[in-house]
């Protein structure tokens, strides 16, 4: 169900942007028939073709947000924690 939403939305924007950059037809020109149906079969295998994969986040070969925030907000915590600490403590 997600690939056919993303497959009708990539449609969608393709048929948007097929409205920009193309000027509509005159009267006389319009698709009927087996014509039709070519266009249409044609319009679904573009958008259901295979994509390539976005797994660059599973190549475990660098650190993302989220293992940077792990490491660095516990010692920036501890640090401010010792900090105020040592203020509070007699000369």
């Amino acid at each position: 169900l997600l690939k056919f939403a993303v497959c009708a939305a990539a449609a969608l924007l393709l048929c948007r942007c097929a409205q920009t950059f193309v000027p509509a037809a005159t009267g006389s020109v319009q698709l009927r028939g087996h014509h039709a149906a070519t266009a249409a079969a044609i319009a679904g295998l573009a958008a259901a073709a295979p994509q390539p994969a976005q797994a660059a986040e599973l190549t475990f070969d660098g650190f993302g947000p989220g293992e940077l925030v792990a490491i660095f907000v516990p010692i920036i915590y501890c640090w401010l924690a010792y900090g105020e600490w040592e203020a509070k403590q007699d000369p």
